[in-house]
């Protein structure tokens, strides 16, 4: 009877480490090779939705009014903090506010040189792309991958601006 109990047991704590390792391989690969979920949109649309505010000359001072009505920062979840730094001037972002601020306790840091800045009111994601492609854009993580994919995965459909 005993002997029933402790291979019953067993193969319980197997099964559990074999369903963690199967979560860790694929939580591994999604991060490994980008997010490849179903979402499709039409060639350019998420850089057309995205466009806000062209005809505004933006600067660090108005940065915050001008990103406030970009797309991208308002779908960002309520409870997702960002912090924005163009060379020494630093912003949070925060339930789709941006303010002229360093973030506290931010999830994110997003670092892009200001000769990006001139262009973030026409295109925001196209900046971000063209950066991205350049090696001007540095983004670190302060919270782990998973929990990043939990918390941002909403964002997925704004990937072209990574261009992932």
């Amino acid at each position: 009877m005993k002997n029933k109990i402790n291979k019953n047991n067993k193969s319980k704590v197997v099964m559990g480490i074999v369903i963690v390792l199967i979560l860790a391989v694929i939580v591994f690969f999604v991060f490994q090779f980008g997010f490849n979920f179903s979402y499709k949109s039409k060639e350019g649309e998420v850089k057309k939705r995205i466009n806000s505010q062209a005809s505004q000359v933006i600067t660090k001072e108005n940065l915050p009014i001008v990103l406030s009505g970009n797309e991208i920062i308002k779908n960002l979840p309520d409870n997702g903090v960002i912090s924005l730094q163009i060379d020494d001037s630093f912003y949070s972002i925060k339930n789709s506010e941006i303010k002229n601020e360093k973030a506290e306790d931010s999830d994110i840091s997003i670092l892009i040189p200001s000769n990006y800045l001139n262009n973030m009111n026409q295109d925001f994601c196209g900046v971000l792309s063209k950066a991205y492609r350049s090696g001007d854009l540095k983004i670190e993580l302060h919270i782990s991958k998973v929990e990043a994919l939990f918390k941002y995965g909403s964002m997925i459909r704004y990937r072209e601006c990574l261009g992932v």
